[in-house]
């Protein structure tokens, strides 16, 4: 059995940065304008900014201070940083090898069709920023949609750990296996592909393949 939480997005900012990235890009932008007050100066043939500038050594410090500190405090913050979320964490989703609940609606596997699930991350895996931006996922770029009785369901949802991604594979090789879901072709791309030597599939897939119901290749 699955369980995860409804995920439900909002619509992101123009510029969805996390702290990390405000403080990284911030004190980039800053060193930039700083530099290019210079380049500015002689291109006007003024120098009085240059001058003012090299006068108040002081102000100078605290400025590049203040720079250095947001660059190295971005360096450290997201290594304890989360994606942003946007949106909010409203409702359950609870998938066995009978029914899925969506937010206390239940709805019978021997009724769905066009089942798709796309499981992407969980809560506290690592994300593939290699330099900069948050070092953690949310777990909420999964989704899940089937058709019910000529409705279409959509939903995106959370997964909570690694063994909860675990819970899911299985709960999802057993119900495709044991045909507790209208059987399509498009299913068995559905299962991972480490569950692909398991006695569940391959006896699943001996059945498939006297029966014709897919060819080999389908199988792979």
């Amino acid at each position: 059995m699955f369980r995860g939480e409804i995920f439900i997005p909002k619509k992101k900012p123009f510029l969805n940065l996390t702290l990390s990235e405000k403080l990284n890009w911030g004190s980039l932008l800053g060193v930039l304008i700083y530099l290019s007050i210079f380049f500015v100066d002689e291109k006007w043939n003024s120098s009085e900014m240059k001058y003012y500038i090299n006068d108040h050594t002081f102000i100078n410090q605290i400025v590049g201070f203040i720079l250095a500190i947001s660059l190295f405090s971005s360096f450290f913050i997201r290594f304890q940083e989360f994606e942003n979320l946007n949106g909010e964490l409203k409702g359950k989703l609870i998938i066995d090898e009978n029914e899925i609940t969506i937010d206390n609606k239940i709805y019978d596997l021997s009724k769905i069709q066009d089942f798709k699930i796309k499981i992407t991350d969980y809560y506290g895996q690592r994300t593939n920023y290699s330099r900069s931006g948050p070092y953690y996922y949310q777990g909420i770029n999964n989704k899940l949609s089937f058709n019910y009785e000529n409705q279409l369901i959509t939903i995106n949802f959370q997964i909570y750990s690694d063994r909860n991604t675990y819970d899911l594979k299985v709960t999802l090789l057993n119900i495709i296996c044991k045909e507790r879901i209208p059987f399509q072709r498009s299913y068995l791309k559905i299962i991972d592909d480490e569950y692909k030597d398991t006695p569940t599939y391959k006896k699943f897939v001996e059945k498939l393949l006297v029966e014709k119901r897919v060819v080999h290749s389908e199988t792979t």
